[in-house]
């Protein structure tokens, strides 16, 4: 490697260069899955699901190769570029309690670590403005961390970063990259022994519906894809019917809102958007009235209910992240080339039109999946 380790002792802040920390054999080499689309598959390899809780491991990991035996790793925050997409975490170091230090975990670069230090005392590096006074003081970067409210930072050049509130950026197109696994990988490399999923795949663009309805909310668009699945609904032109979006809109009491984008937008809780699809299938068809809400559920849940071919809309809900509502069309189960045995499900994202493989085994020996579901039965 182009530093060695275990020599270094007194160090100070550096951009890595041919460094990549000794982190255990479940972070090393991996490669964080970013969404694909059905022009261009843009993951290679993904294995490991980038999470806060990922990035303070590889931090804890990357400080203990150094003989940092004493420090601890904490406060994950969300790091975006200047375009507004998620490209990594800033995690802070601290011994006894007082700064020692900071790392910053970037997809982009090949070794991960864009930027670290152990020097006690230090924080990550926030932006000045033209006058010299910084952008977000050491005491708001603190209160940051240490806030129930959620904070992002994000880039202002290569090592500078400002504090901005999560309500002033959109987080929405990456709740599910962090978990999203390549098909073409997947098929590919691991030994696939089950598969359940519906007989054709069912996609419809988050801008069609904004188009054909003038609003869009992920809780409505779900119900609307299920109906295809429920009761066989299909637009007579295939396009989306505005009606049925309309009605589903009331049936799920769903909010009216403005986004950041200016769209107009919904906000749906997961029990009002599963009674309500419930209640339509009822009123409607006479079918499927019956229904289940999991504010968190578990993985034999999920897959009984595809089994069974009920309904399932997905709660997907991590801390730092607004809540996304998408649909389960089925699962299957594969073992990775490491050996480790995987449930992996294909959902439905309104978003955009391709299906998504998520990969859920970091939490296959949990209790619950950090997600909530609701079965339309």
């Amino acid at each position: 490697m182009g530093l060695d380790m275990a020599m270094e002792n007194n160090l100070t802040r550096r951009t890595v260069l041919g460094l990549f920390a000794s982190i255990p054999l479940y972070l090393s080499s991996a490669h964080y899955a970013k969404a694909e689309t059905a022009e261009i598959n843009t993951t290679v390899n993904p294995v490991v699901p980038f999470t806060k809780e990922n990035a303070v491991l590889a931090s804890l990991n990357l400080a203990r190769s150094f003989g940092k035996e004493n420090i601890d790793a904490v406060n994950p925050l969300p790091l975006f570029n200047e375009f507004g997409d998620f490209i990594g975490y800033a995690v802070s170091f601290k011994q006894h309690g007082e700064p020692s230090g900071y790392a910053i975990l970037d997809i982009n670069c090949k070794q991960l670590f864009r930027d670290f230090t152990f020097d006690l005392g230090a924080s990550i590096p926030l932006a000045t403005d033209a006058a010299g006074s910084a952008i977000a003081s050491s005491k708001a970067l603190s209160e940051a961390e240490d806030s129930h409210e959620a904070y992002n930072l994000v880039k202002a050049d290569p090592l500078l970063y400002r504090i901005v509130k999560q309500d002033d950026i959109n987080l929405l197109e990456d709740i599910l990259d962090d978990y999203t696994i390549s098909a073409s990988y997947l098929f590919s490399t691991f030994d696939v022994t089950y598969m359940k999923t519906w007989d054709s795949y069912y996609g419809i663009d988050q801008w069609d519906f904004v188009a054909e309805c003038g609003r869009y909310a992920c809780a409505v668009t779900a119900c609307y894809v299920l109906l295809g699945f429920l009761v066989n609904y299909y637009s007579p032109d295939g396009r989306v019917n505005k009606s049925v979006y309309d009605q589903l809109w009331s049936y799920t009491n769903t909010v009216d809102i403005v986004d950041e984008s200016g769209i107009n937008a919904g906000s749906t809780s997961l029990g009002d958007a599963t009674k309500g699809l419930a209640n339509y299938c009822h009123d409607k068809y006479s079918k499927h009235g019956t229904y289940q809400v999991y504010e968190t559920v578990t993985p034999s849940v999920i897959t009984d209910g595809v089994e069974k071919e009920y309904g399932c809309i997905l709660s997907v809900k991590r801390d730092g992240y607004y809540s996304h509502a998408c649909v389960i069309e089925g699962y299957l189960n594969a073992t990775a080339p490491n050996g480790v045995h995987g449930t992996y499900f294909i959902i439905y994202d309104g978003w955009n039109t391709a299906g998504r493989y998520i990969d859920l085994t970091p939490y296959q020996d949990e209790s619950s999946y950090p997600f909530g579901a609701g079965l339309i039965k």
